[in-house]
């Protein structure tokens, strides 16, 4: 005997989708919005973060100038992370996350 879960498809067509549209381009203030900024850190926007270093990112190009020992440098003094990467993928984690549940409802 075979039961069918409709529930199940549904669901997985709903994650699919959500996937899908959750590609692209975040901004740095989406990605590391306020919430997540004082979750992890004592400060507000990851701007401030870079303010307090004494470092002003104001393209992409300067921010991709910066070493990754720098940034490493600036992460661990500011933040509850231990660096970039660590700090990059949890904001990617908790804006995903939080993207699937709104597509998913």
């Amino acid at each position: 005997m075979t039961k069918k879960y409709n529930g199940f498809k549904d669901f997985g067509e709903k994650l699919s989708k959500a996937v899908k549209n959750s590609s692209g381009d975040v901004s740095f203030d989406t990605l590391f919005n306020t919430g997540f900024m004082a979750k992890h850190s004592n400060l507000q926007t990851i701007d401030e973060m870079f303010d307090k270093a004494g470092i002003s990112i104001e393209s992409e190009d300067d921010f991709t100038a910066l070493p990754e020992e720098k940034l490493n440098s600036i992460v661990k003094q500011h933040t509850n992370f231990g660096s970039w990467k660590e700090m990059l993928g949890k904001a990617s984690e908790e804006y995903l996350g939080s993207e699937m549940k709104k597509r998913l409802r």
